[in-house]
């Protein structure tokens, strides 16, 4: 009697349910079609799970849906859902952070105290760190006199994502702001600087002034001691050639130890402003445009939320007087 080989007999490669309905000359014949097809049949296998995990990883929870209704016409200097990537005000620098809060981030508010500077930080709602878990260091920030804006809920790339996913991206991460300070910001930037039609066209529908850079320190990739010098070396070529608003990360700890310093210093030596924020006055019509969605909001709700608006109000107040 024929033997099949050791590995076949294993039940590695052929299920032995199908081995007493197979003579073995046809078996032995079909050998290379049954591997391919087993080989096959694993690798889909392979790429069935991968895609469920891709969707699994996209399926992001987010706080509950703010109502956003039409935008309402405003007499606004600066322009809404266009790119600014430049101070116009001479002699000034706007120093700006992306992804925080994060372990880091107080930090960067001690450096900045200890130079009188202020900043605008472009925040997450959940990045590396969460905003509920950084709610003091979100309000000493405000409470210091650095500026706030969106940088979306959860850092996605904003081209990727439907108009509907976009407002919830920005409106979720509005809740949280309106939960920790009583109001929200109206200016954002855009994860990895992308941007498309629909992602401008939805952050002008929501009252949003888009922000670029025109100095990008591309800190999050020389995150080491021995390599910082690159940002560094960035930061100066970038103003040299002009540039005003710069771009770095209060999420990544060699930004915060070495290069926050140094960006400082050479603004200081070069006899420019670092206390310029990207909003160098309170917008009126932004503040009309805020309150005209809280009010939708307030209505739309039944009363429930009428603290938040109350407490938007205050907040406006507090930035006014």
């Amino acid at each position: 009697m024929q033997m099949l080989p050791p590995f076949y007999q294993s039940g590695n490669c052929v299920s032995p349910i199908l081995l007493p309905l197979v003579p073995l000359h046809v078996f032995f014949a079909l050998q290379p079609l049954i591997i391919i097809i087993l080989t096959m049949h694993s690798l889909l296998l392979i790429l069935l799970a991968t895609l469920s995990l891709a969707q699994s990883s996209t399926n992001i929870t987010l706080p509950p849906f703010v109502p956003v209704p039409p935008k309402q016409p405003t007499n606004t200097s600066l322009p809404y859902g266009s790119v600014l990537n430049h101070c116009y005000i001479p002699g000034t620098v706007a120093l700006t952070f992306d992804d925080g809060p994060y372990i880091y981030t107080s930090r960067v508010l001690d450096v900045l105290a200890h130079h009188g500077a202020r900043a605008t930080f472009f925040i997450n709602g959940r990045n590396r760190g969460h905003i509920d878990q950084f709610p003091e260091l979100v309000k000493r920030a405000h409470e210091e006199g650095h500026q706030l804006g969106s940088h979306t809920w959860a850092h996605p790339s904003l081209p990727n994502l439907s108009k509907s996913q976009i407002r919830r991206q920005m409106t979720a991460l509005e809740s949280a702001f309106l939960r920790i300070l009583g109001f929200y910001p109206t200016y954002m930037r855009a994860p990895f600087l992308a941007h498309s039609d629909d992602v401008l066209d939805v952050m002008d529908e929501l009252g949003y002034h888009v922000i670029g850079a025109s100095v990008d320190t591309k800190d999050y990739v020389f995150d080491d001691p021995d390599t910082n010098w690159r940002s560094f070396e960035r930061f100066i070529d970038g103003l040299d050639a002009g540039g005003t608003v710069v771009l770095a990360h209060d999420s990544h700890r060699n930004t915060v130890e070495i290069l926050v310093e140094d960006m400082l210093e050479e603004i200081e030596s070069r006899g420019l402003s670092g206390k310029y924020l990207l909003i160098v006055r309170v917008d009126y019509a932004d503040a009309c445009m805020q309150l005209s969605r809280l009010v939708s909001v307030l209505v739309t709700t039944g009363g429930t939320g009428l603290s938040r608006p109350a407490r938007e109000l205050l907040g406006f107040l507090d930035v006014l007087f």
